[in-house]
């Protein structure tokens, strides 16, 4: 969040109202960015690259689709961790 955290500080430096709630803008700004890596890795939007569309992308490069495993973990696992980390990351204290 490095680069992140460099663009957020120029802009809460230009803009007093955004200095003045930087909690919330920081927030929105790294929700706002867990989302569209959501929707990126997910097959939840059509016009990014989805799992199947990945997969067969992985199949025409190496000569084999990737298996079950790798699969439900792109689908459903990564995404999940992402949420949990996210949460736990604004819940702690």
């Amino acid at each position: 969040m490095g680069g992140m955290e460099a663009v957020i500080t120029g802009l809460a430096d230009d803009f007093k109202i955004l200095k003045k709630h930087r909690k919330i803008f920081t927030f929105a700004t790294a929700f706002g960015t867990f989302l569209f890596a959501l929707l990126c890795i997910t097959n939840v939007s059509g016009p990014t690259v989805g799992v199947d569309r990945f997969s067969e992308d992985i199949e025409r490069m190496m000569g084999f689709k990737p298996g079950l495993y790798w699969r439900l973990c792109w689908k459903f696992v990564s995404p999940t961790f992402l949420l949990v980390g996210t949460a736990a990351v604004f819940t702690l204290p």
